[in-house]
């Protein structure tokens, strides 16, 4: 009994450990998106800097989003009241299932977004 126990405060541990790393990378990639819109807000920048800033914001962002979903499994159940039935359904769905989820999400997000302040 206690040998089970003790393996699950070391997993809890290990989690806590790894949750710990990733907040930390994604705090140092989302100063990096800050420093690129300030960028792109104060410099007077030709058209071909313009782009670089683009393709370096867009690889950003993208690595900030990969790193948000290997955050959500850890940070995905604190403080809520009903654990086990989010962690049966949240099991279910594979992490590329669930990333798919989100990025057909926000693909449809940005097609508004797009429409709106495009026309």
């Amino acid at each position: 009994m206690y040998e089970i126990v003790d393996v699950i405060k070391a997993k809890v541990i290990e989690m806590e450990l790894e949750h710990k790393k990733l907040t930390s990378q994604l705090s140092t990639v989302e100063c990096a998106v800050n420093d690129l819109y300030h960028i792109l807000e104060l410099d007077n920048l030709n058209a071909v800097e313009i782009s670089l800033v683009a393709k370096k914001l867009r690889e950003n962002l993208r690595l900030r989003r990969k790193l948000k979903e290997a955050i959500m499994p850890y940070s995905a159940f604190k403080g809520k009241p009903s654990l086990e039935k989010d962690l049966v359904n949240w099991l279910h769905l594979s992490t590329q299932e669930r990333s798919d989820n989100r990025v057909d999400k926000y693909k449809k997000e940005s097609e508004e977004a797009r429409k709106r302040i495009f026309g």
